[in-house]
């Protein structure tokens, strides 16, 4: 049944497992370079997910629900995943996609707000419920999304770089190795992980390439290693997000982009404290 919200020809209503083909195109609509291909699976998977927990919330959250926007002939045209908190004191947005379209940006976000009054609410906070999970909102690549947060109140609370490089390439077949130290500087890893089901896509942790006294020398000859381990399992790319204000981040950006990877987009959460 249609809800009685409206906004210039736009109504609302709880999404169905009817608008799954329809939400599956909303969000690859908004894919980023390197991101994997989103699964109608995955996207089951996401939908059908248990509660989720508020940034720095002790309970369980209401379980999440699904809301969409129609025009009047029932297309789909945006869809908001949120939740609330039990007790009321607080809901998070965890995914929004509207096809950057600011009249069904806006009609979402008031839709969560007018859920949640009185609430402290978050917006892309934590890991997407969405493969392969990204800590925020892409906000050059969707400007028409932050500029509806923003007008509605929301402020930033977290700020990650994504980046991405394919493989193989610089860095990791035909380049020259650096020179040989007699002795190790240090210790470094980073973690990776597949992005996708196939492998071709993966993540890295890089967090520790700014843990080690600056040293890029260190970091380099690790994260070269990582991304030739890569190649060698026939990954085509590799994706990573790094906090932009954490410590060491400064030789972290240095030492990805001098291994080929290119900036793609800031990632950035949101609160609006009510």
């Amino acid at each position: 049944m249609t809800m009685p919200h409206l906004w210039r020809h736009l109504w609302t209503r709880p999404g169905t497992a009817a608008d799954l083909a329809a939400l599956l195109v909303l969000i690859s609509a908004d894919r980023l370079p390197g991101e994997p291909a989103l699964t109608p699976q995955a996207l089951h998977r996401a939908l059908a997910a248990g509660p989720a927990r508020r940034p720095g919330g002790r309970g369980a959250a209401a379980v999440e629900r699904t809301e969409v926007v129609h025009d009047g002939s029932g297309q789909l045209l945006g869809a908001v995943r949120f939740s609330r908190e039990p007790d009321g004191t607080g809901a998070s947005i965890r995914w929004l996609h509207a096809l950057e379209d600011r009249a069904v940006a806006d009609a979402l976000v008031r839709l969560v707000l007018d859920h949640a009054p009185r609430c402290t609410v978050y917006a892309f906070a934590g890991a997407s419920p969405l493969p392969p999970g990204l800590p925020g909102l892409p906000v050059h690549d969707r400007a028409v999304t932050r500029a509806a947060l923003e007008a509605a109140g929301f402020r930033t609370d977290g700020q990650w770089l994504y980046l991405h490089r394919q493989l193989p390439g610089h860095g990791v077949t035909g380049a020259v190795p650096p020179p040989v130290r007699p002795e190790p500087a240090g210790r470094c890893s980073t973690g990776a992980g597949p992005a996708d089901a196939d492998g071709a896509t993966w993540w890295i942790d890089a967090e520790d390439l700014g843990r080690h006294d600056g040293d890029p020398y260190l970091a380099r000859c690790c994260l070269d290693e990582t991304l030739a381990g890569l190649a060698a399992r026939g990954a085509r790319d590799v994706i990573c997000c790094v906090d932009n204000l954490a410590a060491g981040v400064s030789t972290t950006r240095t030492v990805l982009y001098d291994c080929g990877f290119d900036e793609v987009d800031v990632l950035q959460s949101f609160v609006c404290r009510r």
